[in-house]
């Protein structure tokens, strides 16, 4: 009867944290695992909360792979269920030592090679708790975790400061732009250049009308990048009083494809790539044609005289590149992300709501933009 309780309330949290967007509400859940009776209810309970909190990969999946693919959609979200709660179950303890053991957890779900599969870390919760804080605000967020566990002073003196943070914290202004579309499915890694030269037409008007020292366009609505595609742009870019941004693929010259961000403005154009691919679906080093990866890319770059940090789609769910850009210091930051594919789940609202935190806790001028 207990294991039910523990087990139903982590899928609880799991859900009202994340799909329901209450995020400092996360913040509990590793109390729960590791005060759980034992190492079978702690690895259920972790096992529900990370489920819960991702419950829209099978159906997103379906959709990206195809409607036969329901099967292979809830396969890789048990999958990557399981590899979260490994963790939790492995360092599970009865009686000995239970916030070291989850500082331990936090810190392995946080980095490669777990953390490239580390969603919904309790961490992300951070950003609303103790805006403007930078890594002090990441600090007391994991102090009021472990404080979670056995509820006291720690934790009442945690919550005060975080109360003190929100009253004093204000939004940094930002002349930047994102702008949405509404393309469908343009999907990574596909060739469809007719399609790609429409895409890129309607793109160029949407952006034509901004006058934003930075307008974003979604991952992916450029396609392929080429001497053409930077031909159609060139004239916008030549005469914009600011930077474009925009999402698009590279070829590479022998196998495979780079995912990323164009960056132009009337002084040229670059091309920097995504950090982390989703694994699988574009990740794939057993196969010719996947995505390259660049784990520890700083996210970072300097263009047209500002330091540009980047996050494209599965990125943003995760701590390590958050964290990275983060001690790389951008001085704006862009979001970029195409979830076609997830449009009817709480994928794309997810994803928003953790960038969001990550630029409250670090005070970063940030906005995302997304394909739907």
């Amino acid at each position: 009867m207990y294991s039910f309780i523990y087990i139903t309330l982590s899928a609880l949290i799991g859900w009202i944290a994340w799909p329901c967007h209450l995020l400092p509400l996360a913040i509990i859940a590793p109390a729960i695992i590791m005060r759980s009776p034992s190492r079978a209810t702690a690895t259920l309970s972790a096992l529900a909360y990370y489920l819960t909190a991702s419950s829209g990969i099978p159906h997103g999946a379906a959709v990206f792979f195809g409607h036969d693919s329901t099967l292979e959609g809830a396969a890789l979200w048990l999958a990557a269920g399981a590899i979260n709660s490994l963790p939790w179950s492995v360092l599970w303890h009865h009686d000995s030592f239970p916030r070291i053991r989850t500082i331990i957890a936090l810190i392995i779900l946080a980095i490669p090679p777990l953390g490239l599969v580390g969603w919904a870390s309790p961490l992300t919760a951070a950003g609303i708790l103790f805006p403007g804080f930078g890594f002090a605000g990441l600090a007391l967020t994991l102090w009021l975790i472990v404080s979670a566990i056995d509820v006291g002073p720690m934790m009442i003196a945690a919550l005060l400061i975080a109360s003190l943070a929100n009253v004093d914290y204000t939004e940094p202004s930002n002349n930047i732009k994102a702008i949405d579309t509404h393309f469908g499915g343009v999907a990574s890694g596909s060739r469809d250049y007719f399609s790609e030269y429409q895409r890129n037409l309607s793109a160029i008007d949407l952006a034509s009308k901004s006058k934003a020292r930075i307008t974003v366009l979604p991952e992916t609505v450029a396609g392929t990048w080429t001497g053409a595609t930077a031909a159609l742009w060139k004239n916008l870019a030549t005469h914009s009083s600011g930077i474009i941004a925009i999402g698009a693929e590279k070829l590479l010259p022998r196998n495979g494809y780079e995912n990323g961000v164009v960056l132009m403005s009337k002084r040229g154009y670059g091309f920097f790539s995504q950090r982390v691919p989703v694994p699988i679906s574009m990740w794939s080093p057993w196969t010719k044609n996947g995505a390259r990866a660049d784990w520890f890319g700083s996210g970072v770059i300097r263009f047209d005289g500002q330091r540009i940090g980047y996050f494209i789609c599965y990125e943003q769910l995760l701590v390590w590149p958050m964290l990275i850009t983060a001690y790389n210091k951008p001085g704006v930051v862009l979001g970029l992300a195409n979830d076609w594919w997830a449009k009817d789940t709480a994928i794309p609202g997810i994803q928003r709501m953790t960038i969001q935190s990550w630029a409250r806790l670090f005070g970063w001028k940030m906005v995302d933009a997304t394909n739907l």
